[in-house]
């Protein structure tokens, strides 16, 4: 029998309380970025562009998909299958039952250098997400658990804003250009 990397390429992080739940991605995951500058614009008479006024940037956006075999997960966490997984994320878009007024949960991304990796200094700490939308799709064609009857495989879509308003708005903590472009900071 083949030995498999028991090693995920990713972790989605789930802070709950004071709990955090991590969820290992095996599968080459998919990965869309967006961000986009906003500007207040004001028509001019006798001029064929509108003048144009920086007032911030928007959250990052993220839309971040990969796959859930059970097989991986078999052999990580006898503990845990697939169906656990699966139900912590969908907990991501979820306030608490004993305080309804409070946001769900946090969620952070560890894969490579993009998202606070190994490969990124530690002392970085990642980027915290809000997940606004997910996304489950069972394939029917990767088989049936025969002790459970689950599907064995799902694909997973999660869509992420930028969420750093935990401690409060802070301006200073943001970062600037050259934060990023110095790699002192991850965005």
């Amino acid at each position: 029998m083949e030995e498999r990397n028991k090693d995920p390429l990713a972790n989605i992080s789930i802070r709950l309380g004071n709990e955090t739940m991590r969820i290992p991605i095996f599968s080459n995951p998919s990965v869309k970025e967006s961000r986009s500058a906003n500007y207040a614009e004001a028509s001019i008479l006798y001029r064929n562009e509108p003048v144009k006024l920086y007032t911030g940037t928007a959250a990052k956006r993220v839309s971040f998909e990969f796959t859930m075999h059970s097989r991986h997960y078999e052999y990580m966490n006898a503990d845990m299958s697939v169906a656990t997984y699966l139900d912590y994320i969908r907990a991501t878009v979820l306030s608490t039952k004993k305080e309804p007024k409070q946001a769900p949960p946090v969620v952070t991304i560890e894969m490579g250098e993009q998202f606070g990796g190994i490969e990124r200094p530690r002392t970085l700490p990642p980027v915290p997400f809000v997940v606004t939308s997910y996304r489950i799709n069972a394939d029917d064609k990767a088989g049936v658990d025969s002790k459970t009857l689950n599907p064995m495989q799902h694909t997973v879509s999660l869509n992420l804003e930028e969420y750093r308003q935990e401690e409060g708005v802070n301006h200073e903590d943001l970062p600037g250009q050259e934060d990023v472009i110095k790699g002192d900071y991850l965005v």
